[in-house]
């Protein structure tokens, strides 16, 4: 990895976003350890968002992925193929993620391999991930990233203020209206399958998101600057 790509300071400070550079170079180099090892690593999270709202210039200081794995004894291999240049690989306890931390930097790579998300399953974030072109130095790079009904419905019920303001900018920055974003061919057929394969939580009844996304939407502007509504609604941990 070449060090011009890492004259941006330490990453704790939130106001720093992780260059262009360096997220492809980090983006390829993943690629190619998972490439060799049958799996394929799938950017969601904040840079997903950003991506797809914000061309790419809000702060954000981490990265995460989802790995889809083709056997469980690939992760030792791995392991050591991501251990590159100033990068640790550190496994977490929980058994569903490990981080790769540039020592460099401070950044950090958050990679969730086992167990679902929020309840939500990993192997639908794959099937419906999509290929997105980034543009850098006259160059397009093809990354793998969530699709926007599935990052939508990841970040509905987490409770953060921050994944209801998520959700709002994905929406309104990627369609016309909630009508449109609901009545689309891929989010129906996205929410269909969320439906079926989430047949025991309610949360992710089609009905119930549609019930959400419209509180969303509809209240955004109050509960984005009303502190006291955003910690009731956050303390119910539903948009009833």
């Amino acid at each position: 990895m070449s060090t011009k790509n890492k004259n941006f300071g330490k990453m704790e400070d939130m106001s720093i976003n992780i260059p262009k550079s360096y997220f492809v170079d980090i983006c390829e180099r993943l690629d190619k350890a998972c490439e060799e090892n049958n799996a394929k690593p799938i950017l969601i999270g904040g840079r997903a968002i950003n991506l797809y709202c914000f061309k790419d210039t809000r702060p954000t200081n981490d990265m995460d992925f989802v790995l889809k794995l083709s056997d469980a004894t690939v992760l030792e291999n791995l392991k050591n193929d991501f251990t590159f240049n100033s990068l640790e690989v550190r496994f977490n306890s929980n058994g569903k993620e490990f981080n790769l931390l540039d020592l460099e930097t401070g950044v950090k790579i958050d990679i969730y391999y086992s167990r679902p998300i929020n309840n939500f399953p990993l192997e639908h974030v794959t099937k419906y991930s999509i290929t997105y072109p980034i543009q850098l130095n006259h160059e397009t790079h093809n990354i793998s990233i969530a699709s926007i009904p599935t990052l939508v419905a990841l970040k509905l019920y987490t409770g953060r203020e921050k994944d209801r303001e998520d959700v709002y900018h994905l929406i309104k920055n990627n369609y016309i209206d909630l009508k449109q974003f609901i009545e689309d061919e891929k989010t129906r057929i996205e929410f269909n399958d969320i439906e079926k394969e989430m047949v025991h939580d309610f949360r992710y009844s089609k009905k119930e998101i549609e019930k959400q996304l419209n509180f969303i939407i509809n209240n955004f502007d109050e509960y984005k600057y009303d502190t006291q509504f955003v910690c009731n609604i956050a303390k119910k941990k539903r948009f009833s």
